[in-house]
């Protein structure tokens, strides 16, 4: 996570976003957090902050915010050692008008959900934001048409004698 007064997203993205409005903010990370004890054990408490500072910053002290919870890995444990801390720390928040999102039952390519289960996602991140801001309407978006556009290329075999798992190409 990045937060304000620091180098990285925060500064970079936020200040024009907010001063641009919302209907609220969704937010999904934590992945980085779970490879150190450090990180993975302030989860929660950087979260607040970050919260804090966003409502500060954009004017709107119940500006609506909804996170996704980590979902569960397909990785070798060992790689993400703190993944099931974060899960915890994130599903220990309790700040008014923010709500949190479940994960760990999409499907999963490594530490990331799969096309299918972003979709999924999607559709729970608009619900709990409609339930945080009820004054918004919401407009159906053609599953079969967002599904289609999210279907990830295929997996590229990895060229002989290397070691890595296969290769993706990123759609564009």
């Amino acid at each position: 996570m990045h937060f304000p007064g620091g180098e990285g997203r925060y500064s970079e993205a936020c200040p024009s976003a907010l001063a641009a409005g919302g209907a609220g903010v969704l937010f999904w990370q934590g992945e980085s957090e779970s490879s150190t004890w450090a990180n993975a054990s302030t989860w929660a408490s950087r979260f607040t902050a970050f919260v804090a500072s966003l409502r500060r910053d954009s004017n709107d002290p119940t500006l609506p915010i909804v996170f996704a919870q980590l979902d569960t890995p397909t990785v070798d444990p060992a790689a993400v050692p703190y993944w099931s801390l974060v899960q915890r720390q994130q599903a220990s928040v309790a700040i008014p008008n923010t709500a949190m999102i479940t994960t760990c039952d999409l499907p999963t390519h490594g530490v990331h959900v799969t096309a299918a289960g972003y979709v999924t996602a999607g559709r729970r991140f608009a619900t709990a934001l409609l339930r945080l801001n009820p004054t918004l309407t919401a407009r159906p978006i053609p599953t079969h048409a967002l599904a289609r556009r999210l279907t990830p290329p295929p997996i590229a075999k990895p060229e002989k004698g290397t070691t890595k798992a296969a290769i993706v190409r990123c759609a564009r």
